[in-house]
């Protein structure tokens, strides 16, 4: 870990960690006692009371040393507790800032759900022979790996020039060096097999990154009727020699019809949901974020729904 962790202010980082939960979407709120943004002045004995009982095997002796180390520092003098939680406070939210990632461009890890089966055989007979084609077309050497429940495309690793070059988008994109369109095309080459209708339409691209490999790397972040899929990323890489050759990711396929809203609810209504949900009036927490979006389960249709951020104020009592 790039910066420590005090075991002492055990009771306090679980304070701070519970109000950093996003709310994606509500459904009820549950019953129980409010969350104190006080918990930063817990007095010093109670504090040591919950690092005695912290179990000490959760810890490794890197950062049973660093903890050690810490408490020294502040036993010394040499810093102060309230100095202390504030550098712990400031950790923890330059750890979960990317919370806030979605509204100023950064990259937002996609969601990856439950453990699923996954193999080269789907329920689909249609995409089953989408699948079996497109492995004749890339053999040999081709790695490709399907969520057997969901029929998504989730791993494939191959040649993948084979089955974009042909199309003029590719072709376009090519030859202005534009990585973003390329990897939509080549989306576009494997819709068949991905369960997408419109990939050019529901698949948008982030700015292309380089490694030290010479490698590029392209995200494709999806939507569906102009509103972003919660979580829902694609990732296309290519070789040294900029050709296609990885697929990999969380989406959701195309629905097989348009998405109706039976109840909709306000933004207004949304945020008040959502600090219901981790029982906070809003004292103490900066202005929340909303986005509308839709959240997709994989064994469930997409609902429309409000992502809410709510993050605490570092300068909160």
């Amino acid at each position: 870990m790039k910066k420590p962790f005090l075991p002492r202010l055990g009771t306090a980082l679980v304070v701070l960690v519970l109000v950093f939960l996003t709310v994606a979407l509500v459904r009820k709120s549950r019953a129980s006692r409010p969350i104190d943004l006080g918990a930063f002045a817990t007095p010093k004995a109670a504090v040591q009371a919950a690092d005695r009982q912290s179990p000490s095997l959760n810890k490794s002796p890197q950062i049973q040393l660093k903890a050690k180390a810490a408490r020294q520092r502040i036993e010394s003098g040499e810093r102060q507790p309230e100095a202390a939680r504030q550098h712990v406070a400031e950790a923890i939210q330059s750890k979960f800032g990317a919370l806030g990632g979605r509204f100023d461009g950064a990259a937002v890890p996609p969601i990856h759900g439950p453990g699923r089966g996954y193999g080269q055989k789907v329920l689909d007979p249609a995409q089953q022979q989408a699948v079996d084609d497109l492995l004749v077309e890339l053999s040999p050497g081709a790695e490709l790996q399907m969520d057997i429940t969901g029929g998504t495309l989730r791993y494939l690793h191959g040649d993948l020039r084979r089955v974009a070059e042909s199309s003029m988008a590719y072709q376009v994109a090519q030859a202005g060096g534009d990585f973003g369109g390329m990897a939509v095309a080549t989306v576009e080459a494997l819709s068949r097999v991905m369960k997408i209708v419109q990939p050019a339409q529901e698949f948008v691209p982030r700015p292309s990154v380089r490694d030290e490999l010479s490698m590029v790397h392209v995200r494709l972040d999806q939507q569906y009727q102009g509103l972003p899929v919660y979580g829902a990323q694609v990732i296309v890489h290519f070789d040294a020699q900029d050709n296609p050759v990885e697929v990999q990711g969380v989406y959701a396929p195309t629905p097989s019809r348009t998405v109706t809203v039976s109840q909709e609810i306000g933004e207004a209504t949304a945020i008040e949901n959502a600090r219901r949900a981790v029982n906070s009036a809003g004292q103490g927490l900066r202005p929340p974020k909303v986005e509308r979006l839709y959240y997709w389960d994989p064994d469930v249709s997409p609902i429309l729904a409000y992502q809410v951020d709510l993050v605490p104020a570092l300068n909160a009592n």
